[in-house]
Order: C-alpha cells, then structure tokens, then sequence
C-alpha cells in the first residue's frame, strides 16, 4: 500500500482554506442577492436625467419659466434647496403637476394648470433635472409616464405636434 506523499497538516490546511473560502462565497453572494440596487435615475433618449420627484418637476417648472425656456442647473438646484419642504419621494406621477404648479409660481401667462398639463402630455414632454423640457425618447428610454398605463396615444400625424401647443407651452409674449 503507498501513502500519499501529501502530509496530514498539509491536507488539513487545504480543507480548511477551502471551507473558508466557501463561507466568503455564500456571505458575499447572499450580500449581493438579498442587498436592494442602488436607485437608477430616469433618463431620456440623450442620456440627460429627468426629474423624479414633485420637488424636482417644481424646481423644474419655475427654472423653465425664469430661465427664458432653458434648462439652468445652478437656478434649478437652488429652488430644490430653497423649497425643501416639498416632497422627495420617487414619484413620476406627481412630476408634471409639480411642473406646472412651479411653472405657474414663475409667471406662466397660461393661468391653467390643466391647460400646462395636457400641452405636457399632448407633446410628450418631460421635465428635466436642470430645469429643461425633453421629449427625446426611443425603446430603451420611453417617456416616463408609458409604465404607469396613463400616457397619451403616440402621435401618428404627418406633420407632429401642433403649432398652437408648443406657443401655449412657450406662453405666448
């Protein structure tokens, strides 16, 4: 009968590191499968972050207005600052109220909330974190409120969207 040539501590060592090293596996992949993902923003076609939450359309939609119709970051993060009293929960749905009602706070000339809203929707716009409006979206970036079933129907008119929108948006001077 031959012995192997592999001493009995030498054995001991390697069973011993190969547990350990399948303890390490299980606490790590039980880490990475039980741990929630990180929070991943929404984004447009262009890769340009969108506001998520009623404090950010707000922010959004007096940015829009005093800005002259262009996004600013610097005005947009003092108005999430300054109103921090607004909520700041993830919630898509309050977005473009929250838009409209900062927008309206700004001196949007369209007194009408529901009249802000159904432009929004009409024309697929979504307000973004620096304070813009984009309506840039492809398959891989759909607009925002297509996953909660209340989006308007596509436009599959020839000539898209209508003049007297985008001047009732732009709040006619």
């Amino acid at each position: 009968m031959r012995t192997s040539h592999v001493s009995q501590k030498s054995r001991r060592k390697n069973w011993f590191l190969a547990g350990l090293g399948i303890v390490v596996l299980l606490l790590f992949g039980y880490a990475g499968f039980v741990k929630a993902p990180g929070h991943v923003s929404l984004l447009d076609a262009n890769r340009t972050r969108l506001a998520e939450t009623y404090r950010e359309g707000w922010a959004s939609g007096w940015t829009l207005i005093k800005a002259g119709a262009a996004g600013n970051a610097r005005m947009a993060q003092e108005q999430r600052d300054l109103h921090s009293a607004h909520s700041d929960e993830y919630d898509p749905a309050a977005v473009l109220p929250a838009f409209c009602t900062g927008a309206i706070a700004a001196g949007f000339k369209g007194n009408l909330q529901a009249d802000c809203l159904d432009v929004l929707r009409d024309l697929r716009l979504w307000p973004t974190y620096d304070g813009g409006l984009t309506r840039a979206w492809n398959n891989a970036f759909p607009y925002p409120l297509g996953a909660f079933g209340t989006a308007p129907p596509p436009d599959d008119s020839r000539t898209g969207p209508r003049e007297e929108q985008l001047r009732r948006l732009g709040g006619e001077n």
